[in-house]
């Protein structure tokens, strides 16, 4: 049997690593910005030539590494990790007529977390209509903002709508967002209920939660 069952193991192994792929950003980071799902918006690897295809995969990571001016234009996107590093700023903004986007984040590691804003780096959130955008963290994922995480929006957006993050409203779970950074939330965006998720962040020492 481990004649057999060790190749086994190996390929099983192999066949799962497989899937796993990481998207840079290419695309613009100004003017009316490029779409989420434009395969020429996205490679491989950094500065690289088109990747074919756009992540939308729990086993997908995104980096953007570069400025960006991303139009989330799908309603639901899956990834496994999202981060924003070398001192960039990524803006990610919802308009036309979708009804409510969500990003969707799976790591449930803390050395590669779902969501991970470098020093230095900015990841922004904004509404241009009067709908929710969401960041979700799917059940044990990870979060760690370094950077400053910036949600903003028009002045259409307004009541229950703009952009926010949630947390799993259950207990129990072993979600964690670390800040070490900054969160700052301006006029006409959706902070999060304080009710629901609140176990799962800690603001560490010199770290700024800013409300508008």
């Amino acid at each position: 049997m481990k004649k057999i069952y060790v190749p086994l193991v190996v390929c099983l192994f192999l066949t799962v690593s497989s899937f796993a792929q990481t998207y840079y950003w290419i695309g613009p980071s100004s003017g009316a910005g490029g779409n989420w799902n434009d395969n020429n918006n996205w490679s491989f690897s950094s500065g690289g030539g088109s990747a074919g295809s756009f992540p939308n995969s729990s086993v997908h990571n995104v980096i953007f590494d570069q400025n960006a001016l991303v139009n989330v234009n799908l309603e639901n996107i899956d990834l496994l990790s999202l981060t924003v590093t070398s001192s960039r700023t990524a803006k990610m903004f919802v308009g036309g007529s979708m009804t409510a986007p969500t990003i969707n984040l799976f790591s449930t590691s803390l050395v590669s977390p779902a969501l991970r804003i470098n020093s230095g780096s900015r990841l922004e959130d904004s509404c241009d209509t009067n709908i929710p955008f969401v960041i979700s963290f799917n059940s044990d994922a990870k979060g760690l903002i370094d950077g400053t995480w910036y949600f903003a929006g028009r002045s259409t957006v307004l009541g229950a709508n703009g952009a926010t993050f949630s947390l799993p409203g259950l207990t129990g779970l072993t979600n964690r967002l670390d800040v070490n950074g900054t969160i700052q939330f301006r006029n006409n965006t959706l902070c999060p209920n304080p009710s629901t998720g609140q176990d799962y962040i800690f603001f560490n020492s010199g770290s700024t939660y800013w409300l508008d």
